[in-house]
C-alpha cells in the first residue's frame, strides 16, 4: 500500500524524496511519544508527509510527527482514534464514515498499473489459503481450477500459491495433469512476478479469501474471476467483494460456469493510489 501511494506521489512530484524506516527493528514505545522522541528520524530532514500501513506503525507515526513535524497518512482503519491522524485512507469495505480525517477507497491501495497487452491466450490463477474471511476447502478449489482450465484449452494458465496455501492442495493439482496449466510455488517466484503476469494475462482467477490480490487484478485491468469458498458473511472484506460482484466488476465461478461470456474486464481499471 505504501509503495503504491509513494509511486503515485512521485509521478506527480518529480523531486519527491522518500526515506523508508523499519519499524520492526526500531520499534517506538509509548515513552518515546510522551517524551517527544523519535530517534530514527534524527539524521533526516523534517518531513512533509509521514506514511504508514499496519498497526505497528501507529506509535512511530505519532512520535515522528510530534518530534519532527509533518502530516500523517495512515493507510488503513487505525486501532487508535481517527482524529489522531491527519488522513486515514481506508477501504470502503471497512464501513467507516467519511470525515475530515477519512478518505475512502475501493479496496486497499497497491502499486499495480494497467499496462501490457493482456494476451487472450494467457491466464493467471492465484490461490490463498485459510483466513478469517472464508472457510478453506482444498477439494472445492481444485475442482474449480480444473473446470476453468479444461474449459479453455486455448489459454495457457500460470498458477501461483501463497504462504497460506495448504500443502495438501499441491498433489491434488498435480494429479489433474492439465497440459495448459503450469504451477509456480510462491517461494519460487521472484519479486514482481504477480505484477508481470497480470500485465500479460487477459484473465485472473483468484480465491475469494485473497482480497488484496483481487483488487490488484482490478487495478491491472484484467477480467477477474472469483474461485468460491464458504464465506464468513460477518466479514467486512467479503461484503466488499459482494459489492464488486453486484456492480459487475468481478465474476463468481458459478456465474461463469453458467455463462462463460460474463468474464470480462472492468470498463475502467482501478487506480486508487492515483
Amino acid at each position: 500500500q505504501s509503495d503504491g501511494l509513494i509511486a503515485a506521489l512521485s509521478a506527480k512530484l518529480p523531486d519527491c524524496h522518500v526515506e523508508s524506516l523499519d519499524v520492526q527493528h526500531a520499534p517506538t514505545r509509548l515513552s518515546d511519544l510522551l517524551r517527544k522522541r523519535f530517534r530514527p528520524g534524527d539524521h533526516l530532514a523534517s518531513p512533509h508527509l509521514l506514511i504508514g500501513a499496519g498497526h505497528a506503525t501507529h506509535l512511530g507515526l505519532l512520535a515522528a510527527r510530534r518530534r519532527h513535524g509533518g502530516k500523517i497518512i495512515v493507510l488503513m482503519k487505525p486501532s487508535l482514534p481517527l482524529s489522531w491522524f491527519d488522513c486515514c485512507v481506508i477501504p470502503e469495505h471497512d464501513e467507516v464514515p467519511v470525515s475530515k480525517h477519512v478518505m475512502l477507497t475501493r479496496g486497499p491501495l497497491n502499486a499495480i498499473q494497467a499496462q501490457g497487452e493482456h494476451a487472450p491466450d494467457r491466464g493467471l490463477i492465484l490461490l490463498g489459503g485459510p483466513s478469517a474471511h472464508a472457510h478453506w476447502d482444498s477439494g472445492a478449489i481444485c475442482q474449480q481450477v480444473e473446470q476453468v482450465v479444461r474449459a479453455q484449452p486455448q489459454v495457457d494458465f500460470q498458477l501461483s500459491t501463497s504462504r497460506r496455501t495448504p500443502k495438501e492442495l499441491l498433489p491434488m493439482l498435480d494429479q489433474l495433469v492439465l497440459p495448459n496449466l503450469e504451477i509456480q510455488l510462491s517461494t519460487a517466484t521472484p519479486a514482481g512476478w504477480v505484477a508481470q503476469q497480470l500485465s500479460a494475462s487477459s484473465q485472473a482467477w483468484i480465491s475469494i479469501d485473497s482480497a488484496s490480490m483481487i483488487y490488484e487484478a482490478l487495478s491491472a485491468g484484467v477480467a477477474v474471476g472469483i474461485l468460491e469458498l464458504q464465506r464468513n458473511l460477518k466479514s467486512r472484506v467479503i461484503r466488499g467483494l459482494q459489492r464488486l460482484q453486484q456492480e459487475g466488476l468481478v465474476t463468481l465461478f458459478e456465474q461463469w460456469r453458467n455463462q462463460p461470456s460474463r468474464l470480462r474486464p472492468s470498463p475502467t481499471p482501478f487506480n486508487e493510489a492515483e
